[in-house]
């Protein structure tokens, strides 16, 4: 009896799987939040002339960082292919096959994802919003079990 054939993740995603980086229900989640924050920012504005100038700058500065967050979550994308794992951030996520020690998937209410190690430091999460990605990041955890 011969050992089942095991293909290397570098020939698994020869073909490339991309998709959206979170969850349909992650961003709508994401864009209401934005949109009523947004909404009460201008109420709050419109009913409160004399607001400080500090606390303006601090509301602004505040807001770039929720808009700069919104925009990857909205249109961030996760590609799995033979080069390795790469998601888009602020900070883009970018992990080679032979730097991941190990990966598990952690399939969380709502927002699935895939924890890995590498010699970098603590571990990171690459989140997955379709089927495809989860069925990928299933097959990168058993095969990381092995």
């Amino acid at each position: 009896m011969s050992a089942p054939d095991v293909q290397l993740p570098e020939q698994r995603f020869a073909v490339p799987v991309i998709g959206p980086a979170y969850t349909p229900w992650a961003r709508w989640t994401t864009a209401g939040t934005v949109v009523s924050l947004l909404a009460y920012g201008a109420q709050v504005m419109a009913t409160r002339p004399d607001v400080a100038w500090p606390v303006l700058m601090l509301m602004a500065a505040a807001a770039v960082v929720l808009l700069a967050s919104t925009w990857y979550i909205l249109t961030g994308k996760t590609t799995i292919d033979s080069r390795g794992i790469r998601q888009d951030w602020i900070f883009p996520k970018d992990y080679a096959w032979h730097e991941i020690t190990r990966a598990r998937l952690v399939r969380m209410p709502l927002m699935p994802r895939l924890v890995l190690m590498t010699p970098r430091g603590p571990f990171k999460a690459v989140h997955g919003g379709n089927k495809a990605l989860l069925a990928a990041f299933a097959d990168i955890d058993a095969s990381f079990r092995r």
